[in-house]
């Protein structure tokens, strides 16, 4: 907005799926493998994710060496995960893996996910752009790393039936530069409000 001042954004924050042309929205921004779909689909970034917790929860029930392991522990459930209760994974050889997890709490966001994880309530399966400060900053540790997530990524979605806008296309420019390649998730960069 400080960049395009006469912009007027109008910006709704829900972990739900939207219809974007039934609900009338211009854009969204989707974190996903995407299916087919009559959207034009722009991809912004990797998205990387991270099981977690911190470091009091692992003193107190030690470290998983396998994604089964995590059987064992709490884990933190995500509603909006194709299925919430198994974890995947694949290995370093493309091995794919999927977990069965439980714990104490199984919510719809993932800042919720996120503050529990902090608290040392459990496990947590997070991308790392929630949970990436607090690993630059040791609150919280990671394991796993050598079994990650199948790869998704973050995509600006559009319909194909309207006309690329200008403020669209301004707006889905400037997320590709904010969040594109290279991006450092665990040391994110001040947000910049003169540019």
């Amino acid at each position: 907005m400080a960049r395009y001042p006469e912009l007027k954004v109008e910006i709704e924050f829900t972990d739900r799926f939207v219809d974007l042309i039934e609900e009338g929205f211009d854009l969204a921004v989707r974190i996903a493998s995407l299916p087919d779909s009559s959207l034009v689909a722009r991809r912004l970034a990797d998205n990387p994710m991270a099981v977690c917790a911190a470091p009091s929860y692992w003193d107190r029930r030690g470290r998983p060496s396998t994604p089964r392991d995590l059987g064992r522990h709490d884990c933190i459930t995500y509603a909006y995960n194709a299925n919430p209760n198994e974890w995947p994974f694949v290995d370093a050889a493309g091995r794919r893996v999927g977990v069965r997890v439980s714990g104490p709490l199984h919510t719809n966001n993932g800042d919720v996910s996120l503050r529990a994880a902090l608290g040392g309530l459990g496990v947590v399966l997070l991308p790392r752009f929630i949970c990436g400060p607090d690993l630059g900053a040791g609150r919280l540790e990671p394991v796993l790393e050598s079994w990650m997530p199948p790869p998704s990524g973050i995509f600006a979605l559009y319909p194909h039936n309207r006309h690329l806008s200008a403020k669209v296309r301004a707006f889905v420019d400037f997320l590709a530069e904010r969040f594109g390649p290279g991006r450092d998730w665990d040391h994110p960069p001040p947000l910049a409000t003169d540019r």
